[in-house]
């Protein structure tokens, strides 16, 4: 007899209620209301039919309801000088790139507390507090700002979602004694006993036992991305399940084996029960309580207790279960995406299962070969469970996202089983020989082989399936066009053999015609200049809509820790449609500036590169000269050039040197020489001006004019924007490329106040995130990639320029 989902709905209800008024919020309140009726409601109709339907909506419900804090406006001295941080560690300590991460609760700075968690990075994971324990040090507290650009995932939008406020770096904290726990024991000894395995399966192994992700190179996490795999690099359902069901089938054969024949249904079943569940729940808390983890533990609870009562309960009343825990654990819980994914993809998973494996059945019931007929019903199952999924979170990743990778379909199916059976299994059977403490023999050896030839398998099977990436309105579009095709197709039953066949070639004829239109439009007089957030430094892509551009500036990190060349240049160059680079301009020989150009190489070989002559000792410059000169690319010295104008497809380019302009000043510095760009097309004009200051900017002041757009020189400092050059260029919109804050303290406020003074929208692309200037060559539209109610906060040039 099957536990029907109702009770759950009401149990789950009434106990949101008591968090709810607890909490003292008031939608958690309603929703729980809504639960118990709904119950109540399925278990007197006894719909089952329903609950499928109800509880799908149901569960999205939050994210509709709760609008996620704001996030707090940064607090420049904070910025500046350090602050004195304490707070109690929230989580286990995670290894990443450069050493480890913690999170901390009940934060106090400067003795005052503050609103949110702190995510604090450390050189060494030894030196992180373990659960519990407080910590104090002196740090420079960074605000969370979320970054929007054209086809790039962002995960502070996650972490702003999780409550996680500002971020910290610690040296040497002060921690309070602490015990070492269990948990720390284990973690600690197993990264001891995988250490003989090689680094990327060891990083494998990291991820997806202990939940170290940040242990994972994060090249390999943009290839995993592009493929639409990058789920695989999670903890799961799939280990909990695979965990917990191993633990009940062995469990339950055990016990069977040494009880009397005539009690061994009975008393095998509850235990082991119990058992999975005891194992599932360690492990979660073993890897660090992730909240996918969580999330498959009370699925996998639910079941227990239906084993345990002797019932078998349904799958929406698991799921139904595990929601209601949730919930009442923790109510703002629900509006983050992890979670929104999960329940997405299992609701997808409850509703279509079944009907697909009835289908394959049905389908492969007649073959004469029943060996063949159980493989292709198996790989149609695994397709279609990889399928429901996809559709279950298409959704969500198209919002938080904005990408799709179709052939992730066909990936999932070979890479889903080789990362179960290949690594998972062997990284469980590491984990629980570590567990009982048992000596490192060679069963360790051929366990750590197992998980290396899988990872080299794995990573060949992602290589190879580099695609094509859809934007969301093309995947819209097209699903937009299936979803047409299939409901002209079933309307009628009556009319289905003459209907269908005709809406198939209609469908497909749509799909055909929106991919030719996407992939090879025709060329039109438009011109778009996207301003791209790379946080400290400059990338600005000028396009025209027959997929050529040029790049000014590849973004890059001072620091040489963050690789935005790879994590948001190439990604938004993909998705604003860039098939070639014909021309890309260095304009000084900064990081911050050229870093990026190492990740653009390996997508985009740009035709001609631009730069101003200088020249400087750091390696990386050297290393990417020598990258060009291999590469056989022309690489052009503009303080020697003859030219100084030059048109590209309708769109005239003046370069501008100070050096050039005024030979007899000596001594340049490095940002003075910076490559300045006028672009012009018919009467609309933009001024780029690199890292130029004060001096560069008197030099040039005689060979300047108004413009519309201007990018703000040095990336709003106090040493450049002069009242003469303010007052010459006249911009009808100015943008600024900077972090907002940040290291610097970057747009310097004076900067931003003479701007404000002439009346001229100050956009900041670390506060507003990238921005898109369109025009047809005589007026401009201004496109942000960033939410109205974000900048309406947070973006005063968004609504000066909207007024104007």
């Amino acid at each position: 007899m099957a536990v029907h989902p109702g009770w759950f709905s009401i149990v789950g209800g009434i106990a949101t209620s008591v968090v709810s008024v607890l909490c003292t919020p008031i939608w958690p309140i309603c929703l729980s209301g809504a639960l118990i009726a709904i119950g109540w409601w399925l278990r007197r109709r006894n719909i089952r039919v329903a609950t499928h339907i109800i509880f799908g909506v149901l569960w999205s419900l939050p994210s509709l309801v709760v609008t996620p804090d704001i996030p707090p406006v940064p607090n420049r001295r904070w910025t500046q000088k350090p602050v004195q941080l304490c707070g109690k560690a929230a989580s286990v300590p995670r290894k990443t790139e450069t050493g480890g991460v913690v999170l901390l609760n009940h934060v106090r700075v400067n003795m005052q507390p503050i609103v949110g968690r702190v995510r604090v990075t450390s050189g060494a994971v030894e030196a992180l507090p373990v659960p519990g324990q407080i910590m104090c040090d002196a740090v420079v507290l960074r605000p969370i700002w979320p970054h929007f650009n054209p086809g790039v995932p962002d995960a502070a939008r996650v972490w702003l979602r999780r409550g996680i406020r500002f971020r910290a770096h610690s040296n040497k904290p002060r921690l309070t004694p602490h015990p070492t726990g269990p948990v720390d024991n284990i973690r600690s000894g197993y990264r001891e006993r995988i250490r003989s395995a090689p680094s990327i399966a060891r990083a494998h192994l990291l991820g997806l036992i202990l939940g170290d992700a940040g242990a994972i190179p994060r090249t390999i996490k943009n290839t995993y991305q592009r493929t639409g795999t990058s789920h695989l690099l999670a903890i799961s359902g799939l280990h909990i399940g695979l965990l917990a069901w191993s633990a009940y089938a062995v469990s339950w054969r055990l016990i069977a084996f040494f009880c009397p024949f005539w009690t061994r249904r009975f008393a095998a079943i509850q235990p082991a029960a119990v058992i999975a569940m005891g194992v599932a729940w360690s492990y979660v808390f073993i890897a660090g309580s992730p909240p996918s983890g969580e999330r498959a533990a009370w699925m996998v609870t639910a079941l227990a207790i239906g084993r345990i009562v002797l019932r078998a309960p349904d799958r929406v009343g698991a799921l139904a279960f595990a929601f209601a825990c949730l919930l009442g654990g923790n109510p703002r819980g629900l509006v983050d995406p992890s979670i929104q994914l999960s329940f997405g993809a299992v609701t997808a998973l409850i509703i279509g299962l079944d009907t697909g494996r009835k289908w394959l059945r049905n389908y492969c019931q007649p073959w004469p070969f029943r060996t063949i007929a159980k493989a292709v019903q198996l790989v149609g199952e695994s397709l279609w469970v990889s399928t429901l999924c996809t559709l279950g979170t298409l959704p969500f990743v198209l919002y938080y996202f904005d990408t799709f990778a179709p052939l992730g379909l066909l990936t999932n199916l070979v890479a889903i089983p080789i990362a179960a059976y290949g690594l998972v299994v062997p990284g469980m059977l590491l984990l629980v020989l570590d567990i009982c403490h048992l000596p490192v023999t060679i069963a360790d050896t051929g366990l750590t082989l197992w998980a290396e030839t899988a990872c080299d398998l794995l990573s060949w099977v992602i290589e190879q399936s580099q695609g094509p990436i859809w934007d969301s309105r093309t995947t819209i579009t097209i699903a937009s066009v299936l979803a047409i095709s299939i409901v002209c197709g079933r309307t009628t039953r009556a009319w289905r053999k003459r209907v269908w066949p005709k809406a198939k070639r209609f469908g497909l004829i749509l799909i055909l015609a929106a991919t030719v239109h996407k992939t090879s439009e025709a060329p039109n007089p438009e011109l778009h200049i996207t301003f791209l957030d790379v946080g400290h430094g400059d990338c600005i892509v000028l396009q025209r809509t027959d997929g050529h551009a040029i790049l000014i500036d590849a973004g890059g990190d001072p620091h040489g820790v963050r690789d935005p060349g790879g994590r948001v240049v190439v990604p938004a160059l993909r998705a604003l449609g860039v098939k070639q680079i014909d021309l890309a301009i260095i304009s000084h020989a900064h990081p911050d500036h050229y870093g990026g150009l190492y990740r653009v190489f390996q997508s985009f070989r740009p035709q001609v590169i631009w730069f101003n002559g200088h020249q400087t000792r750091d390696t990386k410059w050297k290393d990417l000269r020598r990258r060009i000169a291999s590469a056989d690319i022309d690489f052009i010295d503009m303080s020697t050039a003859e030219s100084d104008r030059i048109e590209w497809q309708g769109v005239t380019l003046r370069p501008f040197l100070a050096e050039r302009i005024a030979p007899e000043t000596s001594h340049w510095s490095a940002n003075d020489a910076s490559l300045v760009l006028e672009v012009r097309y018919r009467s609309f004009s933009a001024l780029f001006t690199g890292d130029i200051e004060s001096r560069a900017e008197r030099a040039l002041l005689p060979h300047l004019s108004s413009v519309d757009v201007l990018k703000v020189p040095h990336h709003g400092s106090k040493t450049s924007s002069g009242h003469g050059l303010i007052g010459i260029t006249r911009p009808s919109f100015a943008v600024v490329q900077a972090e907002d804050g940040g290291h610097f303290g970057l747009p310097h406020t004076h900067v931003e106040e003479r701007y404000r003074n002439a009346n001229i929208p100050f956009w900041v692309t670390g506060r507003c995130g990238a921005v898109q200037v369109q025009t047809n060559g005589h007026g401009f539209q201004v496109v942000p990639y960033a939410s109205n109610a974000h900048l309406r906060r947070f973006c005063s040039a968004f609504k000066t320029h909207t007024e104007n």
